[in-house]
């Protein structure tokens, strides 16, 4: 990523994020209150001077001077240090907190197993607030007047003129801030005016503010408005010692400014001219627009509207396909045989048991009466049940159907021509 950027935009200043290098300097070094000294050394707003003196404190404090990681971190300063970093504008973000501010917003109208264009109809009004929210504070920037808090009412007041709601905001907290440093001395140097400056009960901590007379510019040694795009609390001190009732140009970010346009303009007499000729060419079609769209909106009025209402336009059906399951069913088995392409009832060992079976019946009914047979087998010493038995069980099973069948081992006891020499005739 850092080899990408540095091509693409070679101009740009690539910033650690600072929330990931407190989680590593967490994980690696395991020493007690090492993260709290690490912290105050990555945020301090001092020299590099001041930033090195107390790294190496902090090493000789916790004896880290051959630690690996603290050693690879210490090589790359130059991209999460605040003291390098000072000077380039990054509209104070220290981290990726703009990406991840905006994936735990969107995380409030998305949802996990959201449909495709469910997913579009819940991202698409995510953006509607955000479009709703920034119209919001542009009328309140346009339409309202700023509350005026502070003793610097001219001030203040011209604040909100030029700068937005949100920005307004942010420098009227630094005007509060402003209280707490007050001037030191002041050196004269010919077009131009150094203030030095100090903190309350911090009168080590020294600030200088330069003031140029012409074109009242100012740049304080702190960097911050080079780096998060408002007016420092020093140079606030300065326009009051230099009784400025209005905030100097140069100490407004022109994108804070409700006048961007203005700014490139005036950078050259060819884009002032263009813009100009833009301006009177974009007024008058925009007028003449009006006029057209007042004599439409009255004509569409007078006319009597028609609407024609047809039968729908016939779409395929939307939504999760049908079951796969309905596709490819399962193939019916026999019960009997456990064979797929018929069922029990048309089974071919089924019908043979159940064509066996009949045939007996047939037999049988032939040879007459049955329980006189049976009586007679036991009379000759046959093993196999009582006269009672043969009647309820083997009557019943030739009776009830093909589901039961004589024992085997009974048929086996007599040849195949014994039935028809004991058979008698009923009539």
């Amino acid at each position: 990523m850092r080899k990408a950027i540095k091509r693409i935009f070679p101009d740009s200043c690539h910033r650690l994020c600072a929330w990931h290098i407190q989680r590593n300097a967490f994980t690696n070094v395991h020493v007690k209150d090492f993260t709290n000294h690490f912290s105050k050394c990555m945020f301090m707003e001092d020299t590099v001077e001041e930033f090195e003196c107390a790294w190496n404190d902090m090493l000789e404090m916790f004896n880290l001077h051959g630690h690996k990681w603290v050693t690879d971190i210490y090589a790359k300063r130059s991209r999460w240090v605040e003291a390098y970093l000072r000077g380039h504008f990054f509209a104070g973000m220290k981290s990726t907190q703009r990406c991840e501010s905006m994936n735990a917003y969107l995380n409030r109208f998305l949802k996990t197993r959201l449909k495709l264009f469910e997913f579009v109809k819940h991202f698409d009004r995510a953006l509607s607030r955000i479009r709703h929210n920034e119209a919001k504070a542009e009328f309140e920037t346009h339409h309202s007047s700023a509350v005026l808090t502070t003793k610097l009412y001219a001030l203040e007041k011209y604040a909100g003129t030029v700068f937005t709601r949100q920005s307004f905001l942010k420098f009227r907290d630094e005007m509060k801030n402003a209280e707490l440093f007050f001037p030191v001395s002041t050196e004269n140097h010919g077009g131009y005016r150094v203030h030095t400056l100090t903190k309350f009960r911090s009168p080590e901590k020294i600030w200088k503010v330069c003031y140029g007379n012409s074109g009242r510019s100012m740049k304080c040694t702190c960097m911050m408005f080079e780096s998060v795009g408002f007016p420092c609390p020093r140079m606030i001190v300065v326009m009051k010692i230099e009784h400025l009732e209005e905030i100097p140009e140069t100490c407004i970010m022109k994108s804070s400014m409700c006048s961007r346009m203005s700014y490139f303009a005036s950078q050259s007499e060819k884009a002032f001219k263009e813009a100009r000729c833009e301006i009177q060419r974009l007024t008058c079609q925009m007028e003449e627009l009006c006029k057209n769209s007042v004599e439409e909106s009255e004509r569409e009025d007078l006319k009597a509207t028609k609407h024609h209402v047809r039968d729908p336009i016939i779409l395929k059906t939307k939504g999760n396909p049908g079951n796969l399951k309905d596709k490819f069913k399962k193939p019916r088995h026999c019960g009997k045989c456990k064979k797929v392409g018929h069922t029990v009832r048309k089974c071919p060992e089924f019908v043979n048991t159940h064509n066996a079976f009949i045939n007996i019946e047939d037999s049988i009914e032939d040879m007459g009466d049955m329980p006189s047979l049976l009586n007679h087998n036991m009379e000759g010493g046959s093993r196999h049940g009582t006269n009672e038995f043969s009647q309820n069980t083997t009557l019943g099973t030739f009776q009830n159907g093909p589901e039961t069948s004589l024992n085997d081992s009974w048929l086996g006891l007599h040849p195949p021509n014994y039935f028809t020499n004991q058979v008698r005739v009923i009539e």
